[in-house]
């Protein structure tokens, strides 16, 4: 079975359980993020959302915009070429000053065990932080966590540091984490590439263009995950994520599909 990951990449777009190519629309206009797969963190549906992220604690507020597209400093769309864009940007308000987008799929599709990959183009700057990970159904925490794409603007050093995490409640209800940081030969951030986590009963891995990079039998969820996708902003001591103030605006999180397979 250790070439699951390179059979899953060569079945045609409509396999597996879920799919979504946001480069199908041949028209090339903006078309409407599709209701039935992805909801913004606040559930609601839509063309643009907004998540105003506070670079001090990281809190996060979605709003939904209705005003037309060269007007949106924050938005998620749907493009031929682009696919699904999650921009970052500053001039927010004064106690949320920056911006980031947001979807996942917490009330319309979740999923125990199986292949979830993810095509990307991740951003690297100082405070942004590109994430896709699953996410738990219950609970106000969202435990456990697996992370797809985990590249912290300061941690990931340009691109070439991938965070490979799994968060986890253990026996005693306390939070644990296992990781591992895998150093990229070329910077993630200029190009595109395929990301995906094997999930298994008792063992995970993870995987960079169909390449095993990373794997653990310690904490293995047994519990229905959701899709979560996101590019926020936040600061910190400069170890993970960075100053904000430094980088440069916008930074986008471009993403060509997803898709979920299951083994029979």
């Amino acid at each position: 079975m250790a070439s699951l990951a390179a059979a899953c990449l060569a079945l045609p777009a409509h396999a597996g359980l879920f799919n979504n190519n946001f480069n199908a629309d041949p028209s090339g206009v903006l078309t409407i993020l599709d209701p039935a797969k992805w909801v913004s963190s606040g559930g609601v549906g839509g063309t643009g959302y907004i998540s105003l992220t506070d670079a001090v604690n990281g809190l996060t507020d979605v709003r939904l915009l209705r005003r037309p597209p060269h007007q949106w400093v924050a938005s998620i769309e749907a493009r031929p070429v682009s696919g699904l864009t999650l921009t970052a940007d500053a001039g927010g308000t004064a106690d949320l000053p920056y911006r980031g987008g947001m979807v996942q799929t917490s009330t319309t599709f979740a999923q125990t065990y199986g292949y979830f990959a993810v095509r990307a183009w991740i951003p690297s700057a100082p405070g942004v932080k590109p994430s896709a990970c699953l996410q738990g159904t219950g609970g106000q925490d969202w435990l456990p966590l697996i992370d797809i794409i985990q590249a912290p603007g300061a941690w990931s050093r340009g691109g070439r540091h991938l965070f490979c995490g799994l968060r986890y409640r253990d026996a005693a209800g306390a939070a644990q984490e296992v990781s591992t940081d895998w150093g990229s030969p070329t910077s993630l951030a200029e190009g595109w590439h395929t990301y995906a986590v094997w999930w298994r009963p008792g063992r995970i891995t993870w995987h960079v263009d169909g390449q095993q990079i990373a794997s653990t039998e310690v904490g293995v969820p047994s519990v229905p995950c959701h899709l979560s996708l996101s590019c926020t902003v936040a600061r910190d001591d400069g170890r993970w994520l960075g100053d904000p103030a430094q980088a440069s605006w916008p930074q986008v999180l471009r993403i060509a599909w997803v898709r979920v397979w299951r083994e029979r």
